[in-house]
């Protein structure tokens, strides 16, 4: 069991320890009813006496008024990299449903590079369907579209949970550039931070986000267990993924699209 799978966040609601010990202990009755080895809890603030994971974190961005401070607070590296983005680039979009063909295929293509199994279309079409915060930002090049991401908002934060391109896209810097526009999407809309999403410290997509910026803040992700088990390492790091991995790389984009949600769930 996981608190709200797919996202960083999403644990106990509580305004006192009593409560959220007495909901934590209700959770665990229920998951254990349905066979389940653990749950995980993904929160923002440090939980007594249970379990915890704390090498991610989230990259936090304070966003200025006018999106010409943010362009001057960039390095010289930085700028150059969007630049030359943007000299290869024909089109950005940034909508919904009608973007979502083109998001899927780009991001069903990357999970398949990655060896990780693809959320269901019908994931995305739902959220912007449901959310009016939601939206779908597309990188173009010769009417192809070579990067794309999924944004929310919410109160005063904009999030990108999902960001991909394609490999061989990846030399034009196209991802430097469907951020930089993603960021001043952000500013038009008067969101005050940008939430690039979690990471491992010191990983190269901590790096990535860092350069933009942005600022760690801890993610503690708890669990409930039976006295047997361990910390789950739902990793593709585990060993014990590396054969699935190796063979998800090797599968069409069209089959990965009908097995890989049901096996998500």
């Amino acid at each position: 069991y996981c608190a709200v799978p797919f996202f960083n966040y999403g644990g106990v609601l509580a305004d006192n320890d009593s409560i959220e010990t007495q909901l934590i202990n209700y959770a665990w009755l229920t998951a254990s009813a349905n066979g389940s080895q653990h749950i995980e809890y993904r929160q923002t603030h440090r939980m007594p006496n249970l379990p915890c994971r704390d090498d991610k974190v989230s990259m936090i961005l304070e966003l200025p008024e006018h999106k010409e401070c943010l362009w001057q607070n960039f390095g010289s590296k930085l700028r150059a990299q969007i630049n030359k983005a943007a000299a290869h680039t024909h089109q950005v979009k940034i909508g919904k449903l009608e973007l979502v063909d083109d998001f899927y295929q780009v991001f069903a293509q990357r999970m398949r590079d990655l060896g990780t199994p693809v959320y269901s279309k019908q994931l995305f079409i739902n959220m912007l369907k449901q959310n009016a915060s939601a939206s779908i930002v597309v990188i173009y090049v010769k009417n192809r579209a070579a990067s794309v991401g999924f944004i929310l908002g919410w109160r005063n934060t904009l999030e990108i949970p999902w960001a991909s391109s394609i490999k061989d896209a990846n030399n034009q810097d196209n991802n430097m550039l469907l951020y930089w526009h993603t960021l001043q999407f952000a500013i038009e809309q008067k969101y005050e931070c940008f939430d690039f999403g979690r990471s491992s410290k010191d990983a190269s997509t901590y790096k990535f986000k860092k350069q933009w910026g942005a600022k760690e803040h801890p993610l503690y992700w708890y669990y409930s267990l039976n006295e047997r088990n361990e910390i789950p390492s739902i990793t593709t790091h585990n060993p014990k993924y590396q054969l699935a991995i190796t063979i998800w790389k090797t599968l069409q984009i069209w089959l990965k699209k009908i097995i890989d949600p049901n096996i998500l769930k």
